[in-house]
């Protein structure tokens, strides 16, 4: 069985703030999706997935959702 907890945060960084709630909650995994940008935007804007799967501690594993119908 699963089950999960949804929390709203504030933070400077969205990315940081997931990491650190999931830490908090000693979360097994964070489920997020993305919106498919390509390499060149993502690197330019940022990403928060990309953020959150980098610095997430190791014991959390991270499941990204990608759009059904990727953006041109």
């Amino acid at each position: 069985m699963i089950e999960g907890k949804v929390r709203s945060v504030s933070a400077d960084k969205p990315g940081e703030g997931i990491v650190r709630i999931a830490e908090e909650l000693g979360a097994d995994l964070i489920v997020m999706g993305s919106r498919g940008e390509g390499a060149v935007r993502r690197t330019i804007t940022g990403s928060v997935s990309d953020n959150v799967l980098h610095h997430s501690t190791v014991t959390i594993q991270v499941l990204i959702c990608l759009p059904k119908h990727r953006p041109k």
